[in-house]
């Protein structure tokens, strides 16, 4: 074997080994490389910092997600106040379940989006922010929150349960459910205000 053939050969076995890592620590490898960047202020991350759903919209089919039109699986999770908090708990109301990471750039570019939405429609709509507790202290994420005067519900997920449940492979990923506790639209990106109002708009 040549030394050009060995080279490649070498270069293969390290990408294949890369691919092999992202996706048994279920981290997307764009995100990960973003940690401890970004500001609490949450700058617009830019539109190739993370993978988004095809065509940036949040209702294409996409075995990665569960189905749209399926029964939302319910869970009990813990706010850093040590609350238990359901997804039944909100059936009646319109639901955004965010999963995030403090140390995700596009998680922090959307969080303004998301609270000023909240401020807006709490009466309706029930914002439900899990964090994966990926490299994340109850600590870290209580000083973002209160930095950025952000009131929704934040749930930990402690033991990685519910981001399992719902196929969370990067961050930010959103579902939105509707008032019986069905999921409707889902996306991987940062979501804006914008967004969240028009898709919120179609449910019931």
């Amino acid at each position: 074997m040549n030394r050009k053939t060995g080279l490649l050969l070498a270069v293969i076995i390290i990408l294949a080994a890369t691919v092999v890592f992202w996706y048994s620590t279920g981290i997307s490898p764009v995100t990960r490389a973003g940690e401890d960047t970004g500001s609490a202020s949450g700058e617009k991350a830019e539109a190739d910092s993370i993978d988004v759903a095809k065509e940036d919209k949040p209702f294409q089919a996409d075995s990665m997600f569960l189905a749209v039109g399926e029964q939302a699986p319910d869970f009990t999770l813990t706010t850093l106040d040590g609350k238990k908090v359901s997804l039944s708990d909100y059936r009646g109301k319109k639901v955004l379940l965010n999963f995030w990471a403090s140390w995700c750039p596009p998680c922090r570019a959307e969080m303004p989006d998301i609270q000023s939405y909240h401020e807006a429609h709490s009466g309706e709509v029930a914002v439900l922010a899990v964090n994966i507790m990926y490299r994340e202290t109850e600590e870290k994420i209580r000083d973002f929150l209160e930095e950025g005067h952000y009131t929704f519900t934040v749930l930990l997920d402690k033991n990685y349960d519910v981001q399992n449940t719902y196929k969370v492979r990067g961050v930010p990923t959103s579902y939105f459910i509707d008032s019986k506790g069905i999921i409707r639209y889902y996306k991987l990106g940062p979501l804006t205000e914008e967004e969240i109002k028009r898709w919120m708009e179609t449910m019931e």
